[in-house]
């Protein structure tokens, strides 16, 4: 075995390695294996994406599952591919081509071969569908598959021969077809409703896409006159003035007493002057404003509802791009909205129909991709009636029954609550790029025939909204030989912000559209269990986003850290479904981490050959204390981290390897066993070593879905590889640990070693009290509580860097003393430290506490200063006051002690 190098170089090692496992196939899954099966669909980033943090956390949780599994012994396939965000992709085109000299090569060569005349504005009007698409195709060439190569970067163990895009031909032809059947059976339908409009994107969006946002608005106080009553007005609150010339009626709730006469009245509309009738409706609450609504039924879901129950007229008075279309008052014709909406204030001013303004603080839908307020809007689309609610409701809410959990559960209440109050989804878009909708119209006709018609038809022009071709995903990426042995998946890791754009509707999908999987059609779910990631946000609590510029680039932090040090710093940090606060120091401490596991390694190596085989269980291998209670934490970590990642708690798996591996293999075991491998003749030194072998053996395995890099590395350094059969002894394919308690050493020798650790740490804090360097060596005096084996005592007084720990009979007068689980420590000093010297070293630091003491009592004392500190602040001042006050103490006794010695 070759000496490993003196320090983990992880850009020297993951490339080299992550090529040989795609070399090899390792990740190719074989449908026919007899092995349990195993699976997820990865959630398909948009294919022009780049990797942020997001990304990150969400794949290094799924490469822990798979990896996880193939540890297991499981046929695993982790499907990975790409989605083409239509709208998204669309709008990023578009923008693109504002600025022609700044064009990705490929789409400017491409636009250059149309011969467009110069400075001709490229817009998807002036270019025409078929260029427009050509465009996105090569932008996609030029931007595309980017995030995947990241991915790798990352170490994804994804089935990558199986990589998929949802425009690819038979993925459309799947996505059109459950189009079709749909139709067919009566949910999917063509309809005049009113919808959620994006002005800057020109297209419909479902009510998911729809993000409320917090504005600082305007309520305008108005006045209508009664017709039948001249002089007498109804006073309206509105925030949407712009939009009087759509009124067509006035609504008060039919039990208010001030309004009741007034039903079936007329109030006058300002502008265009027109009389508007007055109805009672119970939709109305008498509470807000003024209890009266001017009903707009072109321009408000809630008015379109009123309008229709007592038949008023429906005037849509603005533009697809969000301006005024109202010829009638051409004061505000033809202006963007939010200028109509001051200039309408100011009309009505001067007609004296308004009485106030006020400020106002609302919550107003924005577009997700136009990131423009929406505008409701009556238009002509296409809806899917949801199919199978029930049955996707018993699904993951049966207790008796239940097929599909949730991680952590409390988002099963989300899920019903939105299933339980559901709304049919509007699936077309007025945009070119995507799943064109399979329908057509006979020309001069309006019927719709869904089937591929000859030269006197016409394809509709929309797309179908993104989330109606991805809540296909996990069944039409596999073919029906890979579908039957992985459909349905296992587990998809998603984040809740998607749990309506997504995940329900795959739930939805599979209980409906897809044909029989299974006997049981309640039984055609796409997944049986569902992890939902937390958000992570920077130190100061705010979500990252390149606009904040508080989001770090992984692949920079890869190349500092190592793509170990990124997934493993970041699991630590990340408990399960909760936000997860970003600190790069915790990302560098994934690095030592790796850098901690290494060396210890390394100094294994130093001792000789590993054996890969080593039993310590062997009744002859003669073993030490430290050796039995090594192994029994080892039984005890591998228990733990089975049980977490059986509940998908990933932080606390990372969690138990970070302290095992540091804590309890390297401060301690390590250290303790140096003594048996610097004694040729210690009859313990083949059970240390056998040890030694079997815990890094166990750890390596235990670690590797979390680090996959360093953990093959040292596999293969190291020689655990090998005898290996077929699959060249990679760690990926080795068993998985399992250790029986019954096999272990007694809780006695964990209790025995642990015994000596304390010693040995207590030690080393009396030995700092007195800021003695670690590397001089001293003499202890022990006071032992028992009689104690020799052998022992010199494992404690190497890791103390103690000459000697001499047991004496009696207890020690006039010398510093710990009490430790086995008796009283001590530390001469005599020779050691100067008395006089010390004596003044003391005085300076109890000067100092005491200063501290008072300043911290007085912070205290200050009620105001606590009355507005947060509660966590002051329980901090709180819990210094109480460590200083134990620092004086024990400064005064060290000082008590020097002044007897001084004194003499």
């Amino acid at each position: 075995m070759k000496e490993l190098a003196k320090a983990y170089e992880p850009q020297q090692v993951e490339d080299r390695l992550y090529a040989g496992w795609l070399k090899s196939g390792a990740y190719h899954a074989d449908p026919a294996s007899p092995k349990e099966k195993f699976s997820v669909v990865i959630p398909p980033p948009n294919v022009t994406g780049v990797l942020t943090m997001g990304h990150v956390l969400n794949n290094t949780i799924q490469d822990i599952l798979c990896r996880h599994a193939r540890l297991q012994g499981k046929e695993v396939l982790w499907l990975p591919g790409t989605d083409h965000a239509g709208l998204a992709t669309q709008v990023a085109v578009e923008k693109a081509l504002r600025k022609p000299a700044e064009l990705p090569p490929t789409v400017r060569a491409k636009l250059e071969s149309y011969g467009l005349p110069e400075g001709e504005p490229l817009t998807r009007q002036t270019l025409g569908r078929e260029r427009l698409l050509e465009l996105i195709e090569a932008w996609q060439q030029d931007r595309g598959g980017v995030i995947i190569k990241q991915l790798k970067k990352l170490g994804a163990s994804c089935d990558w021969q199986r990589e998929r895009f949802t425009m690819d031909a038979d993925y459309v032809r799947e996505v059109q077809e459950r189009f079709v059947e749909l139709y067919n059976q009566g949910y999917m339908y063509r309809g005049l409703k009113m919808v959620n409009w994006c002005p800057a994107t020109l297209t419909a969006i479902s009510n998911e896409e729809v993000i409320p946002t917090p504005q600082n608005s305007k309520l305008y106080y108005l006045r209508y006159e009664i017709a039948e009553e001249p002089g007498r007005f109804l006073e309206i609150a509105t925030t949407r003035p712009e939009t009087i010339m759509g009124d067509s009626g006035v609504a008060v709730h039919p039990d208010d007493d001030r309004y009741r006469d007034l039903i079936g009245k007329h109030a006058i509309r300002p502008f265009p002057r027109a009389e508007l009738p007055i109805v009672g409706d119970t939709y109305i609450d008498r509470e807000f404003g003024t209890g009266v609504l001017k009903v707009t039924p072109a321009h408000d879901h809630a008015d379109f509802d009123i309008g229709r129950r007592h038949n008023l007229k429906i005037i849509d008075v603005m533009t697809k791009d969000g301006k005024i279309n109202c010829p009638g008052v051409p004061e505000l014709h033809g202006l963007e909205r939010f200028a109509a909406r001051q200039r309408a204030a100011e009309l009505l001013g001067e007609k004296g129909a308004l009485i106030r303004e006020e400020d106002y603080r609302n919550n107003v839908g924005f577009s997700e991709r136009g990131k423009v307020a929406i505008e409701p809007k009556l238009s002509e689309q296409w809806f899917l009636r949801y199919p199978r609610i029930d049955e996707a409701l018993d699904v993951v809410n049966n207790p008796e029954n239940k097929l599909i959990r949730f991680y952590p559960p409390h988002w099963e209440k989300t899920y019903s609550h939105w299933l339980e109050n559901i709304q049919d989804w509007c699936v077309s878009r007025q945009t070119w790029y995507g799943h064109r909708l399979p329908v057509w119209y006979r020309k001069g006709h309006t019927a719709a025939q869904l089937a591929s018609p000859g030269e006197d038809w016409d394809q509709d022009e929309d797309t179908m909204d993104t989330w109606a071709s991805s809540w296909l995903w996990a069944y039409a990426t596999m073919d029906p030989e890979t579908r039957r042995a992985f459909y349905p998946t296992s587990v998809l890791v998603t984040g809740p912000d998607i749990i309506f754009l997504w995940v329900a509707r795959m739930i939805v999908a599979g209980l409906e559209i897809l044909p029989g999987v299974t006997e049981q059609q309640r039984d055609n779910i796409p997944f049986r269990d569902v992890y939902f990631t937390g958000l992570i946000r920077d130190a100061k609590g705010r979500k990252m986003s390149k606009s904040l510029g508080n989001s770090p680039d992984p692949l920079e932090l890869i190349a500092k850290y190592g793509a170990d040090g990124l997934r493993f710093g970041l699991m630590r940090i990340a408990p399960q479904g909760a936000d997860i606060r970003y600190d790069e120091k915790q990302i560098e401490e994934g690095r030592n981490f790796c850098n901690k596991l290494w060396n210890a390694a390394r100094f294994r190596a130093l001792q000789g050959p590993i054996d890969p085989h080593a039993d310590p269980h062997d009744a002859g291998t003669e073993k030490s204390v430290f050796a039995c209670d090594i192994l029994f934490q080892l039984g005890e970590l591998n228990a733990d981290v089975d049980r977490a990642l059986e509940q998908y708690e990933f932080n606390t798996a990372a969690g138990r390897l970070y302290d095992f591996v540091w804590k309890s293999f390297c401060s301690r075991f390590l250290e303790a066993a140096k003594v048996d491998f610097l004694d040729p003749e210690s009859p313990t030194r083949a059970g240390t070593l056998a040890v030694f072998d079997y815990v890094l053996s166990h750890v390596l395995r235990l670690l590797h879905p979390f680090a996959p890099f360093i953990t093959e590395e040292l596999w293969q350094e190291l020689g655990f590889a090998d005898g290996a059969g077929a699959d060249g002894g990679s760690i990926q394919f080795a068993p998985w640990p399992t250790l029986r308690f019954g096999d272990l050493p007694q809780r006695t020798h964990f209790l025995e070693a642990e015994s000596f650790y304390r010693l040995v740490d207590q030690g080393r804090v009396l030995r700092g009290e007195f800021e003695i360097p670690s590397k001089q060596a001293l003499k202890f005096l022990l006071h032992a509580s028992s009689e104690l084996a020799p052998a022992d005592l010199r494992v404690a007084a190497s890791m103390l860097n103690a000459s000697e720990i001499e047991v004496v009979p009696e207890k020690v007068k006039h010398c510093p003393v710990v009490f430790t689980p086995l008796g009283e420590l001590y530390l001469p000093l005599e020779g050691v430290v100067d008395p006089v010297a010390e004596t003044e070293r003391l005085k300076k630091a109890l000067a100092k506490v005491e200063k501290d003491i008072d300043v911290t009592g007085k912070k205290l004392a200050n009620q105001q200063v606590i009355e507005k500190a947060p509660a966590e602040k002051v329980e901090g001042w709180r819990q210094h006051a109480r460590e200083l006050d134990a620092k004086r103490d024990r400064l005064r006794e060290q000082l008590d002690y020097f002044a007897e010695q001084v004194s003499g």
